[in-house]
């Protein structure tokens, strides 16, 4: 116990832990206030003080649920997707009790509370427990699919009550009335206040002056040394998780009675993103920071509502800042981002050139690719419209996953804001054809040509930032582009409410049928995959994969990091403008909304349900979704998607396409065998069945992986089948992987009698493993 009081202590005298609270405090408030006197003057319509009060008061709220976000991240290093969510749920609960069973306020409340707090402790054991050793961009998708989840409850609580009235009221028992400016306040916004300060005080002494609080940053530094000491790891996961989430329960619920009772409804990224962005310019670990600058940001937003009729510019403000926060704040953050050889994928094996080039495989591919082609043209001539137009989506959507696969899978670069590059190209593709009379081809390319520069800018911070926040800045850039960018009141010309079909080649060609539309986007999804598997064998591909696994490697071999993150970006971006345009030209015009950042986790979760290292898995992770979207309702649409999510995660990490793949690799090594043709890394055909069943019940027991190294066959140290004779040692056919990155690639020798074996190769080459 005495080592862990000392650890304890050590962690107190750190920097982290101001011990001048009262100097900050005044410092904030003079900073505040000469802020407000130079607004008042600038602003149009001056800055009310009535309107910097509401503003704190918003910001207050805004600020609990970012202080959630704090403590998971300080707690796991994770960003948690899911915090806004929570506190929607906690909010659905209340609301309900009180119109559906008509329960008072001091009541309901408390249950809202609990049903947060229960989320957290289901949260932590389901989810948190398998990930807690994956490396945190596994650990951070993991709180999309919960989200989603969540998200679903939301949805379906409504109808679990079959008497709602939807004229009660939620609103505190106090009735204080107070007019400020021109403000009107209530017992409502001092409530929210006052419970915001007191929280945010509670949580920092309870961080910072009791064992338990200290004990969780110091777990976050180490889990591996916290055991060792005695800390109870486990029990400080639960805490945190349940402390995280009654921060967001309580701002939410606060929140409910001064913005208005609106139940089965999502919170989705747009709730999430002033949160967000006060955490990041707290920079994830500074509690006061945090709450300045939710505070700050409440002010800002309501300012901006005051003075201009056009408040959507925030979300275009809010994105500046996060991206100028990460990027001045780099330091800060290097380590929480993505370090080498962390990835969300495992590359598929290529089949060696003996058995590729076999007889027999090239006429298995041309009678495959046959029978692909019959099915997908003849197969549609039995179907209505609307089966049709289904198919053309998820020709459409396996594009989006296509760019996806070369970005997140091949390049690294995680970005959860894809469908914005999908609007953007829509947009264009539909001004040009509207209002410009282009021709078809012509607006597509320039669809594809602005999004891929549109992706570059938007890339450019990844040179700089770490690729768990670059997925914060990527969702952040989505939230502007639905409501700002593709708003009919800011860019008319960019969102036509109806779209044609033009006719192609000069009118030689019509696409308005839906079955000659859907020939045409599967003509192009055809193109594009030939194109990403020819991108994938070349030597630029071989330059995006290596840089994924380790720049500063690649970077000896004179391969340009900068360069190569760039052109991922700007290809994924062309190839989702692309996709756009088509998607405009499918539903005959771009709606209100209909980009929206929902849609950016959902094709994201689309490829990693499929899997993110093959393209015949992005394919599959549409097939999956779109038919979800179309024979399921919202909320089951939510839970499937989710609930995939993160069962694929847990039990077979690399989706569906890894299934395809192990029977695939069953069957090589069957044809392998029967030639007697080496094809090391290829298990036997019984091995793949047991692998695969191994793989799974590992998973459903143990979580999705482990920090340890790992690797196929039975020889000593675990490092493959070893076989010693009287003349020689030797090895073949030896995998092994740390957690997700695999070292080693099928390696075969042997060492004679009296022989002396030297292995060499860069660092990261596997000598050590093998």
């Amino acid at each position: 116990m005495s080592s862990v009081q000392s650890v304890m202590t050590s962690l107190r005298s750190r920097p982290g832990f101001p011990d001048t609270p009262i100097k900050r405090a005044v410092a904030s408030v003079v900073g505040g206030l000469l802020v407000w006197l130079v607004a008042n003057l600038l602003l149009p319509e001056g800055l009310p003080l009535g309107v910097v009060i509401l503003g704190l008061v918003f910001g207050s709220l805004h600020g609990m649920t970012a202080l959630g976000l704090v403590l998971v991240y300080r707690a796991t290093r994770v960003v948690n997707f899911a915090q806004a969510e929570i506190g929607g749920l906690a909010s659905a609960v209340a609301v309900l009790m009180v119109t559906g069973n008509g329960l008072p306020y001091l009541v309901a409340v408390p249950l809202g509370l609990l049903a947060a707090a229960a989320t957290g402790l289901a949260v932590d054991a389901v989810v948190v427990k398998r990930f807690e050793r994956s490396p945190r961009l596994i650990f951070t998708v993991a709180t999309i699919g919960v989200a989603q989840i969540i998200g679903a409850t939301q949805l379906a609580l409504p109808s679990l009550f079959g008497n709602l009235r939807p004229l009660s009221g939620f609103t505190t028992p106090f009735r204080l009335k107070l007019t400020i400016g021109p403000i009107l306040f209530t017992g409502d916004h001092v409530l929210a206040l006052v419970v915001a300060v007191l929280a945010t005080l509670g949580l920092r002494w309870f961080l910072s002056r009791t064992d338990a609080g200290v004990a969780i940053r110091g777990v976050s530094d180490s889990v591996e040394r916290a055991m060792l000491l005695g800390v109870p790891v486990r029990s400080l996961s639960r805490l945190t998780w349940v402390v995280a989430a009654l921060l967001s329960g309580v701002g939410v619920l606060l929140a409910t009675p001064i913005r208005g009772v609106n139940v089965g409804v999502i919170a989705g990224a747009s709730s999430l993103l002033p949160a967000l962005t006060a955490a990041v310019l707290g920079r994830m670990t500074s509690l006061w920071r945090t709450m300045a600058a939710a505070l700050l940001l409440g002010v800002f937003q309501q300012a901006i509502f005051w003075s201009f009729p056009r408040s959507t510019v925030v979300d275009v403000v809010q994105v500046v800042i996060v991206l100028g926060a990460l990027l001045l704040q780099r330091e800060a953050f290097k380590r929480g981002g993505r370090v080498d050889g962390e990835s969300l994928v495992q590359l598929v094996r290529p089949i060696p050139a003996a058995i590729r080039d076999l007889p027999v495989m090239r006429g298995i591919r041309l009678g495959l690719t046959a029978l692909l082609a019959l099915v997908a043209l003849t197969v549609p001539l039995l179907l209505s419209d609307a089966n049709i137009s289904l198919l053309a989506n998820i020709a459409i959507y396996a594009i989006v996953a296509v760019a996806l696969v070369i970005l997140v899978g091949w390049s690294g670069q995680v970005s959860l804001g894809q469908f914005a590059f999908v609007g953007i190209g829509a947009g264009v593709t539909g001004g040009l054809i509207v209002n410009g009379g282009a021709d078809l081809l012509v607006a597509l390319a320039a669809g594809a040509a602005i999004s891929a520069i549109a992706a570059v800018l938007v890339g450019l911070p990844a040179l700089r930032i770490p690729g768990l926040f670059l997925a914060v800045a990527t969702l952040a850039f989505a939230v502007p582009v639905s409501s700002f960018l593709l708003s009919s009141t800011y860019f008319p010309s960019l969102t036509p409410a109806q779209i044609p079909r033009p006719e192609l080649l000069g009118g030689r060609i019509s696409i308005e049928s839906e079955f000659s539309f859907y020939v045409f986007c599967l003509l192009v999804l055809v193109l594009v995959l030939v194109a990403a598997r020819n991108l994938r064998m070349s030597r630029t591909g071989r330059v995006l994969v290596a840089v994924n696994d380790n720049e500063r490697a690649a970077a000896g071999f004179s391969v340009s990091p900068v360069r190569t993150k760039l052109f991922a970006f700007g290809l994924a971006g062309a190839i989702a403008g692309l996709a756009g345009g088509l998607y405009a030209l499918g539903v005959r015009g771009i709606g209100f909304g209909a980009y929206n950042p929902e849609q950016s986790l959902q094709v994201f979760t689309m490829v990693v349900v499929g899997g993110l290292g093959s393209l015949s898995g992005a394919i599959l992770g549409a097939v999956y979704v779109q038919l979800a979207m179309y024979f399921l309702d919202g909320a089951m649409q939510l839970l499937a998607t989710g609930a995939g999510l993160l069962v694929l995660l847990m039990v077979i990490p690399g989706g569906l396409g890894e299934i395809l793949y192990r029977i695939r690799d069953r069957f090589i090594a069957k044809v392998a065998s029967d030639r007697g043709i080496d094809a090391p890394g290829f298990l036997a055909a019984d091995e793949a069945v047991d692998a695969l069943a191994e793989s799974i019940a590992t998973g459903l027991s143990n979580g999705a992986a482990s920090n340890g190294a790992a690797a196929n066959g039975s020889g000593s140290n675990g490092h493959g089948p070893a076989e010693v004779a009287t003349a020689h040692l030797g090895w073949e056919g030896v995998d092994a992987h740390y957690g997700q990155v695999q070292i080693l690639f099928g390696v075969s020798g042997g060492v004679a009698k009296g022989e002396i074996l030297g292995l060499l190769g860069t660092n990261g080459a596997g000598k050590s493993t093998l």
